[in-house]
């Protein structure tokens, strides 16, 4: 679940670089066939770029593996959304419960989870910590064919951060 410095620097740095270079940036359709290629083959080409990226980082040790393993599992079994509040903009990615009784909500920003594991390796790291829910909120974007925006009010805030299900 450590993971260096330079390794979510890289991770953050090269997932940014594969949205701006994969985006369509001069504002056609991105329906239409633009030589020969649609929308689905874009986003399936940054799905692949993007899970390029996390393999390459962190597929170097049983750690790494295990923290990409359970990524794409969140990935795979859990509902994830971003979280804007209004007016203020604050945001966080919400992690639906998974299937089992006692699962609840996961609250996920760029250097906190609220996920059980966090908690217990965060006590004794003297640096940053990646788990597997702040690595999957990072992919979201990138790897699910539909991660919604929900939007709340301000003072909706810290109740929806409180961990609770209740639906957003």
């Amino acid at each position: 679940m450590g993971a260096s410095f330079d390794q979510i620097g890289a991770l953050d740095a090269l997932l940014e670089l594969i949205l701006e270079t994969t985006s369509d940036a001069d504002g056609a359709n991105p329906n239409e066939k633009e030589d020969g290629e649609t929308l689905a083959s874009r986003e399936a080409v940054v799905r692949r770029r993007a899970l390029r990226v996390v393999n390459d980082l962190f597929d170097g040790d049983a750690q790494g593996r295990a923290l990409v393993d359970g990524a794409i599992n969140v990935l795979d079994t859990r509902r994830l959304y971003r979280v804007v509040t209004q007016p203020s903009a604050r945001s966080f990615v919400a992690v639906d419960p998974g299937f089992a009784a006692a699962a609840k909500r996961y609250v996920c920003f760029d250097d906190f989870c609220s996920c059980p594991g966090f908690a217990q390796v965060a006590a004794d790291a003297d640096g940053p910590i990646l788990c597997k829910h702040m690595l999957a909120a990072r992919l979201a974007p990138l790897v699910l064919n539909t991660f919604e925006t929900k939007y709340i009010s301000d003072a909706q805030y810290h109740e929806a951060i409180s961990c609770r299900y209740d639906p957003l």
